[in-house]
């Protein structure tokens, strides 16, 4: 993996040097993920709708629009939209009765691997397929082992390499039928979910350490007039719009510099 290091975004007024955290992310709707999953972990969660025999989700392909419909297969052409929207098997996310998801916030913390912090939802069975403003009846934080134990690990590394991702939040189903934990989509800018933020203070600190990790690499490769700025508005809550404390809001698309204080 090798990242630019430069002034980046004509719309964003960075010094020469400065290194933009996910700067070499270009695509990351769900078509893009769903494809490099199927690369890297070898199994395919996409259907045909026009094809496929049973109960299918539609999705936007766009990051955040939820809009998200159960369907019975095969569709007919009219209702098909492949631009706007992707299809895909329906996930069994049931666990002991319950409903599950976990958020995997992925730091790279050098040029080859990365740390992963996860947080575990619980929510009771339903007919919701949008997990996203359900009332969870448990959260807490559990080892990424969990979610992605031995080979699995290498194969989520590879995949946020092939993306040139620094810094997001996976959302995650370990689906009961393939045994596999299914990628649903990543975030390049992620928020802190509102029934996850009273993990921002360990997601902040793992924030920091990373900030320092990258400036301790670039200057040991020899880049002495570098400063990581991270390439987004967000680490908020949702619903309160609450910064993580100790990462002081911008106007523009950049939070702070190095060094971040928390």
């Amino acid at each position: 993996y090798q990242r630019r290091v430069h002034g980046y975004r004509p719309n964003a007024t960075l010094s020469p040097g400065t290194i933009l955290i996910n700067a070499d992310v270009v695509d990351i709707r769900k078509n893009v993920v769903m494809s490099l999953y199927a690369k890297h972990f070898g199994y395919d969660y996409r259907v045909d709708p026009m094809t496929f025999k049973g109960l299918l989700v539609q999705k936007s392909n766009m990051n955040a629009h939820h809009s998200i419909k159960l369907m019975k297969g095969p569709l007919k052409e009219p209702q098909i939209n492949n631009e706007a929207y992707v299809y895909q098997k329906l996930l069994n996310d049931i666990h002991n009765g319950s409903r599950v998801e976990y958020e995997v916030w992925a730091f790279r913390v050098s040029p080859s691997d990365f740390e992963f912090y996860a947080i575990r939802s619980q929510f009771p069975p339903g007919q919701a397929i949008d997990l996203t403003y359900v009332v969870a009846q448990e959260v807490h934080s559990v080892p990424p082992e969990e979610i992605f134990p031995g080979k699995l690990r290498e194969n989520a590394i590879s995949l946020l390499n092939d993306m040139c991702i620094d810094f997001a939040r996976l959302d995650v189903v370990n689906d009961q039928l393939s045994a596999l934990p299914i990628i649903v989509d990543i975030n390049d800018t992620p928020t802190m979910r509102p029934r996850s933020k009273k993990f921002a203070s360990q997601i902040a600190r793992l924030f920091d350490t990373t900030l320092h990790r990258w400036n301790q690499y670039v200057c040991s490769n020899g880049i002495t007039k570098c400063k990581p700025v991270y390439g987004a508005h967000e680490l908020c809550s949702n619903t309160t719009s609450r910064v993580i404390p100790g990462l002081e809001p911008r106007v523009v698309r950049i939070i702070s510099s190095f060094p971040v204080q928390l």
